[in-house]
């Protein structure tokens, strides 16, 4: 295989819980000419599932779970980085994408990025990309200073899902944007149809980026605030196959008794023996109309919701959703 030469390219893909950021990544990487990509994914929960949504191959993905990028040690991704540069000969990716947790602050991150002698000589960055939900994106704005610096410092802004959202909404939620970043390009984005000129090929060079960014909060700071908002991470499992039906009821009954406390939902659920798995996204109180994959990604082919909530126990949501799935195969074996 050749061996790029010169620095690679690095993106970093960032945007609030459930803005579409894996979407628009699974849809770009299914591109002519994307195939080369390597992709860092960082979750937030120990369990990530975005690298099987992506439907990326196991050995272009590295995944960095257990916490916010930019609340963790520095050298959690500059080794990252390093030893996938050390990995191109037998790769010979030609781009690097960093997918960051819905939770991150880009700033630490861009800033680490830019300080790191061994990075600077290896890698050139290419494009700050933030993605922003055109249905909750005003909400976030306001009630998230976090989403507010992932928008500032965007080289390009991704305004997904305004194909369902009033328009009178998307057109609110652009002069916010613009307000925030009048020189980011603005984008409107329907299941993440972007194609990949209008993303990359910026190649602002890492050290100048680090030295425009306005200062970060201290990563204590940051690493204290979502410890006080009591947010919680976790993944539920299931054996069963339902109709789809039963999923989506039992996911918009969820968000109906807690959907202020849903922060995030994503995951693969069976809804047929010989299908492949439905894909399920939601936010807050709101369930997106699923896609589904042709197959599934990998031998289990157990359902799996992998959640983000605040002050709601993973007991609160099994019992809600198994309320649903029980009494369905319960219903099922009576027939």
């Amino acid at each position: 295989m050749r061996v790029p030469l010169g620095p690679i390219p690095l993106s970093v893909l960032t945007g609030c819980l459930g803005s579409g950021k894996t979407t628009l990544l699974a849809a770009l990487l299914r591109r002519p000419g994307m195939g080369r990509t390597a992709v860092i994914v960082n979750e937030y929960g120990e369990t990530s599932l975005d690298s099987l949504l992506i439907g990326q191959g196991s050995d272009y993905t590295v995944t960095l779970p257990g916490g916010c990028l930019c609340c963790a040690p520095a050298s959690d991704l500059v080794d990252t980085l390093l030893v996938l540069y050390e990995r191109r000969a037998s790769l010979a990716f030609e781009r690097v994408v960093i997918e960051t947790s819905g939770l991150a602050d880009p700033l630490p991150i861009l800033r680490r990025l830019g300080e790191a002698a061994a990075l600077t000589e290896r890698f050139v960055l290419d494009s700050v990309i933030t993605t922003v939900d055109a249905i909750q994106g005003e909400r976030e704005l306001a009630r998230a200073p976090v989403s507010r610096r992932q928008v500032a410092v965007a080289d390009r802004i991704i305004l997904t899902k305004g194909d369902i959202a009033a328009r009178v909404v998307v057109a609110r939620l652009q002069e916010r944007l613009s307000a925030l970043n009048p020189g980011a390009p603005l984008i409107v984005a329907a299941h993440g149809a972007v194609a990949p000129a209008q993303l990359f090929g910026t190649h602002a060079d890492l050290r100048t980026q680090a030295d425009r960014l306005p200062e970060a909060p201290a990563p204590d700071a940051h690493h204290a605030a979502h410890h006080h908002a009591e947010l919680r991470s976790f993944c539920l499992e299931w054996t069963a196959t339902r109709p789809w039906s039963v999923w989506q009821n039992g996911l918009e009954r969820l968000a109906l008794l807690h959907g202020e406390q849903l922060l995030r939902v994503k995951g693969l659920v069976g809804t047929g023996r010989d299908a492949g798995p439905t894909v399920v996204h939601g936010v807050r109180d709101l369930v997106y109309p699923p896609t589904r994959l042709p197959d599934w990604p990998d031998d289990d082919r157990r359902s799996r919701l992998a959640f983000i909530t605040e002050h709601l126990p993973a007991s609160a949501v099994r019992a809600v959703l198994d309320g649903f799935i029980v009494t369905a195969g319960q219903s099922i074996r009576s027939t």
